[in-house]
């Protein structure tokens, strides 16, 4: 009897050994898998995460360019309005003769003042716009939300920026951000620019 009981005893053990090699297999193979699912979804994520920080970088400079070039374009556009201002003619011969001359070349200052005040880039960032000599005549351009009734010549060389702005060898942004003191409601931000304006035949300074 113990004889032929050998035999499946044998078959006994074979099978219980082969099941716990098949069951370490699997659990190996499942570890193996799951450590490869780990590196790969961390190493996914630290991909995707840095492709996300570099798209958000170059966006951000490419917004920065793009603001520069725009501030640059606005700020050409201003100066080049200044220097016209100071070069041209018939400012030039307004502001040395002023209102003695009577009131056509007044006229005649302004349309030409306003001309090229509406073909630049300038006028939806200049909102008042004044030509004037030391004699106290001027005349202006400006937008209907700064439009007030002081005499600007009067008011303006009383400024405290007035005098440094006008004898700066440039164009001098120094002072920043200022309320505008021409406009009798709500305080409203200007940036002041004062330029001097010479006489046509020599460069004595006529105005402003």
């Amino acid at each position: 009897m113990d004889i032929f009981n050998v035999p499946s005893y044998n078959n006994s053990m074979n099978k219980k050994n082969s099941n716990r090699i098949q069951k370490k297999i699997l659990l190996i193979t499942s570890s193996v898998i799951l450590a490869m699912g780990i590196i790969i979804a961390g190493a996914s994520s630290y991909i995707y995460s840095k492709y996300l920080q570099n798209s958000l970088l170059q966006s951000t400079e490419n917004n920065l360019r793009f603001l520069v070039e725009s501030m640059e374009n606005n700020l050409s556009n201003i100066t080049q309005l200044t220097r016209w201002c100071q070069t041209n003619k018939t400012i030039s011969e307004y502001v040395e003769s002023g209102n003695r001359e009577g009131s056509l070349l007044a006229l005649a200052a302004h349309e030409r003042l306003t001309e090229q005040y509406q073909s630049s880039g300038a006028a939806n960032f200049i909102h008042r716009a004044v030509i004037a000599n030391h004699e106290g005549d001027y005349i202006q351009i400006v937008s209907s939300s700064y439009s007030s009734t002081m005499n600007v010549a009067e008011m303006a060389p009383k400024q405290d920026y007035f005098d440094t702005l006008l004898n700066s060898h440039g164009f001098d942004f120094s002072y920043g951000i200022l309320p505008d003191s021409f406009y009798r409601g709500n305080a409203k931000g200007i940036i002041p620019i004062v330029r001097p304006i010479m006489y046509k035949y020599n460069s004595t300074q006529g105005g402003w």
